[in-house]
């Protein structure tokens, strides 16, 4: 979700998962996932913000 904000702008997600395996798969993935989660929103405010640096616009 984007979220205009005084300084800018606030990306947030929310990844539910279900099942009954779930308690076992964060135990064992959980930290990994969370750090891969973590990765994408830098990369993704990373381009953000190179692009409006530049006034670029990748594809």
């Amino acid at each position: 979700m984007l979220e205009p904000v005084h300084a800018g702008t606030r990306y947030t997600t929310v990844d539910r998962f279900s099942g009954l395996l779930v308690p076992v798969v964060m135990a064992l993935y959980g930290t990994p996932m969370q750090r891969g989660f973590q990765q994408m929103a830098d990369a993704l405010k990373a381009r953000v913000e190179s692009t409006l640096a530049t006034g670029a616009i990748a594809d």
